[in-house]
């Protein structure tokens, strides 16, 4: 093979890799967060996993749903413990040893509401403390409960997997 052509053949090589991976990562950033029927699902699963990440980088929840850095809601950037969406209220709750999400449906053809509660749990090393998380799905916004711990949630509200 004449390197004119070892060139031609490895250039089309390369563009044909470059595009592929251009369409793979483009359809995957594509992806939604959550593959979800109900979008509160979503909202309280990343409101966990962002009060995990606040805890992890300052030792501390975040007391302020701005403080999350989420943009989720009409008011996320600025509200300290309220926001809404198209479909759903959000409410943040914090005490010294856990942070609560509820998310409650304003679509009465889908009720169902969520909570979410990360927890500080004890560590084998005295003094240090790892999070913990647990979301509950309650039937009607009525019925939703904070969690009574990282492994159990509300009567009559069910741990969503």
């Amino acid at each position: 093979m004449s390197a004119r052509k070892f060139l031609w053949f490895g250039v089309l090589g390369l563009l044909g890799a470059t595009s592929a991976g251009l369409i793979v990562k483009s359809s995957f950033l594509a992806q939604p967060a959550c593959a979800c029927a109900n979008p509160g699902k979503g909202y309280v699963g990343a409101f966990a996993r962002a009060q995990q990440a606040h805890f992890l980088e300052q030792d501390e929840f975040a007391t302020a749903i701005r403080d999350l850095g989420l943009n989720i809601g009409d008011n996320a950037a600025e509200s300290d413990k309220t926001t809404t969406t198209a479909t759903h209220d959000i409410q943040i709750a914090v005490t010294e040893t856990a942070a609560f999400t509820y998310v409650y449906s304003a679509n009465p053809t889908n009720p169902e509401s969520f909570v979410s509660g990360v927890f500080l749990v004890p560590d084998a090393a005295p003094g240090v403390f790892n999070t913990k998380a647990i979301v509950c799905e309650a039937p009607t916004a009525e019925r939703l409960q904070a969690p009574i711990d990282a492994q159990t949630c509300a009567p009559g509200n069910t741990p969503v997997p």
